[in-house]
């Protein structure tokens, strides 16, 4: 082709192109533009990771013969949550989204953790079995699979539980299949598993795949279920299992009953607070408590366990019941009661003294699969030393009964300069295969501490030296800021150490800090993998160093800016309840306690006052905790000028007024309020207020505080608003907006924003910004403009037709010619 014909035939296809362009814009146009839907964007989900196992040496044992049960089968209905310990009766389906679980994606090779604490009294049958629903996506097909100069094979998918294994097969490809297995009776052997708990490995390798052919995802579904049969053994009635047995402390929610005298005190409720705390220190879930009258305990589930707190001289449950006078020991108490009611050991051949505290165990008298513990004295004083007791069970079996001598003490908790992981709960912890697993350790800086240079974190660590040195590391957060990350070394062989210095800045004082440990290990590329064979251990001899000096000028300590967190600087807390509590008051205190207790503070002892039996402005040395409204308890009001958002004058109702920035609460609605400030008279402890605008709103607040798992962080601020759905928090002084959930007789569940005004500043109504979409010009509602502009457009496309046609047969002569 020579030059001219190429110019001509560039011509040519120009001509073409535009009549295609025209031909689509005259017939695309003129029609009404059609709605966009936006891509939906599905909210980020974060999975609860389990509380690590200690270390534990491999088991290994002859694979087991388990029987393949239904492949294929209805898809499960999850329950929501778990039901409450008492309702099970022989059996219990637990799903793995009722264990915080969210579906397990498992990339060949690779494995995936679950755990699940079982209750402490169930035995598991052999007839206990793991139901498997699962959906397998590779990219293996007939075809591939018959071309490929190599057999490509499903690898397996092996279970091992606690460290032996427990099942193996290969998965079935499609979506939702189901597999189900026995639970091995070697490991339900309460004898080598005496925390009755289970640790599923999921590992989907292939020792047959030498050359990496294979690729594919196993996805484990989050209603995946471990299903329970069990049989239910007698409680063991030994003080040093405590908190077993009256509580099961497992997975699995729990109420626990707690029976107080009709004609209750202080010390009844400060035993009661107590007790609290510390069996939820030590459980492994979050636990219920519910306050009884005595009278009221007709009304109890007969399939529940039970605190019964008191002298025996006030409740009448323990010395009419319990106590029959000298029938004690008959029933199963430890104790008996002797004249003027006093308490008699006979193991002792003496009676309680009046300074001593006792802590019994007996069986239920309605189900003897349940459990009473009572606490109890011969005084109120030492019904409150018994409750003490408990942040200190003995060591070894001592059977039923527990004297608390007079002269016992409350174990102190100091941070000191250096302080291991082991003292902050962590035990040595070991991750297996490669990926990222993570763990969290927290800790408590007084107010009073000014942190010095020098920080930093002692992290000691054992690995295996087949890891990807490139890949492979252990990263440390402080408060989700990053402090540091080092290369895991492959090289050198047993435990290593590494100092992993911290900015001063990021640790916060008068707060619960978070130290989290990152270990990211990773492996030069195998076919053939075995994922124990790559581990990484973090040892809990591992330390934080925190050089710091005591600040002695009260002006100089960070202020309060959260309600909750700052209780952990001191063991004792003060508490100011009405002078008549009412329910909700009784369930505001056991919430915060078992919160407090939950969240793993230093052992907390609560001293109750009720009304005006004591002034919150003259209390020193403990922090402080308000419960009730201005009507209900007096302390509110003579905190009242402190608080960030105070009340009105003889009314429940809110100023509506914080520092200079003002806002308004329609009338009628209930609202619940956490407020914090620096205690009146001791400038080194706080006093949080729980009240509301009404009973109901001040229901609202204890509701939160029980909500389990709870979202701490939600409560970040020195005054927090508490609606029916929603938590709002903001610290004093920002002027934040706050959008809040009230609810009343006649305003329920109304999300109302709340209008803050700078005082003598008028508010300014924010222009609405709104996004103008394009519409053409052209509309259904004038077909006849439309049609003008279609004729327009065809002839256009015949003109220019006719003219490619002439150009073509003149290229081609002139292409012959040549």
């Amino acid at each position: 082709m020579d030059v001219k014909n190429y110019h001509a035939y560039r011509k040519l296809f120009t001509l073409a192109f535009v009549l295609l362009f025209l031909f689509q814009a005259g017939f695309g146009a003129g029609y009404p533009d059609q709605p966009v839907t936006a891509p939906t964007v599905k909210p980020t989900q974060t999975s609860t990771l389990p509380r690590p196992l200690p270390t534990k040496s491999p088991t290994v044992t002859p694979k087991p013969t388990s029987t393949p049960k239904v492949q294929t089968g209805p898809l499960p209905t999850p329950f929501p949550t778990l039901s409450d310990y008492n309702t099970y009766v022989n059996s219990a389906k637990i799903h793995l989204s009722q264990l915080g679980y969210l579906e397990q994606l498992i990339k060949f090779p690779n494995s995936a953790e679950i755990y699940a604490k079982l209750p402490d009294q169930w035995q598991l049958k052999a007839t206990s079995s793991f139901t498997i629903h699962y959906t397998l996506m590779d990219e293996v097909t007939s075809v591939t699979r018959s071309t490929s100069n190599r057999d490509i094979l499903i690898p397996s998918l092996e279970v091992y539980i606690n460290d032996m294994l427990a099942a193996s097969f290969i998965p079935m490809e499609g979506k939702d299949q189901y597999y189900t297995f026995d639970i091995p009776i070697a490991i339900i052997n309460r004898e080598d598993n005496k925390q009755n708990s289970y640790t599923f490995s999921f590992e989907f390798v292939d020792d047959r795949d030498y050359f990496c052919d294979y690729n594919g995802i196993l996805k484990i579904h989050d209603d995946s279920s471990f299903n329970v049969n069990f049989d239910f053994t007698s409680p063991i009635l030994d003080i040093s299992r405590f908190p077993s047995p009256v509580s099961q402390n497992s997975s699995i929610p729990e109420t626990i009953y707690i029976i107080i005298p009709d004609n209750f005190n202080g010390s009844d409720l400060s035993a009661a607070a107590t007790t609290a705390a510390m069996i939820n220190r030590l459980n492994e879930k979050q636990i219920v408590f519910k306050l009884v009258r005595e009278s009221d305990r007709f009304g109890l589930p007969e399939k529940s366990s039970a605190i019964i707190i008191g002298t025996p001289a006030r409740n009448a449950f323990l010395r009419d019941f319990l106590y029959k006078p000298g029938t004690g020991s008959y029933i199963g108490m430890p104790s008996t009661l002797g004249s003027g009611n006093r308490i008699y050991i006979p193991s002792a051949s003496r009676y309680l003294a009046d300074d001593e505290g006792l802590i019994q165990l007996m069986q239920s008298t309605r189900n003897p699969r349940y459990t009473y513990m009572v606490v109890t004295g011969n005084t109120d004083a030492s019904v409150e030393r018994a409750a003490m007791g408990l942040a200190s069970p003995p060591l070894g079996p001592v059977g039923a009964g527990f004297i608390i001598s007079a002269d016992y003490k409350m174990p102190s908790f100091e941070l000191n300069d250096v302080v291991s992981l082991k003292t902050l709960g962590f035990t040595s912890t070991t991750y297996y295969g490669y990926g990222t697993n993570s763990y969290s350790v927290n800790f408590y800086i007084p107010r009073n501490w000014m942190m010095k240079e020098g920080t930093s974190f002692i992290l000691r660590y054992r690995n295996s030296d087949n890891l990807d040195e490139t890949n492979s590391s252990l990263a440390v957060y402080l408060n989700d800021q990053p402090a540091g990350s080092i290369k895991i070394d492959v090289k050198a062989p047993g435990e290593k150490e590494v100092v992993i210095p911290i900015n001063k800045k990021d640790i916060r004082t008068g707060w619960l800090n978070t130290l989290r440990i990152e270990a990211t290990t990773d492996m030069i590329r195998t076919c053939v993998y075995n994922p124990r064979a790559f581990l990484v251990n973090i040892q809990d001899t591992s330390m934080l160093t925190l050089p710091h000096s005591l600040i002695t000028d009260p002006k100089e300590l960070s202020p309060i800016t959260q309600p909750i967190y700052y209780f952990g600087s001191k063991p004792s807390v003060f508490v100011s309840m009405p002078e008549k509590p009412t329910s909700d008051d009784l369930s505001a205190l056991m919430s915060f306690s078992s919160l407090l207790g939950a969240l793993g503070m230093p052992a907390n002892v609560y001293h109750v006052k009720l009304g005006n039996e004591a002034d919150v402005n003259a209390v020193t040395g403990e922090n402080i905790l308000v419960i009730g409204r201005p009507s209900t308890n007096p302390n509110v009001i003579k905190v009242n000028e402190k608080l960030p958002q105070g009340f009105v004058n003889n009314s429940d109702s809110l100023k509506q007024k914080v520092g200079n920035t003002i806002y308004q609460i329609p009338p009628g609605v209930s609202l619940g309020i956490l407020e914090a400030i620096t205690s009146p008279s001791d400038p080194e402890s706080g006093l949080t207020l729980i009240s509301g605008t009404t009973e109901e709103g001040q229901g609202f607040v204890y509701k939160r505080l029980a909500r389990s798992p709870i979202n701490i962080y939600e409560l970040e601020g020195n005054l927090v608003f508490v609606g029916n759905k929603t938590t709002n928090a903001f610290q004093t002084g920002e002027g934040s907006l706050i959008s809040l959930d009230m609810a009343s007789s006649n305003v329920t569940g109304t999300k109302v924003a709340l209008e803050v005004v700078p005082t003598g500043v008028p508010s300014q109504a924010t222009a609405e910004v709104q996004i103008v979409k394009y519409v053409s010009t052209v509309s259904v509602e004038n077909p006849v403009s439309q049609m003008i502009g279609q004729y327009l457009l065809i002839g256009l496309l015949v003109a220019g037709a006719i003219v490619l046609i002439i150009s073509l047969t003149r290229v081609a002569r002139g292409g012959r010619r040549s």
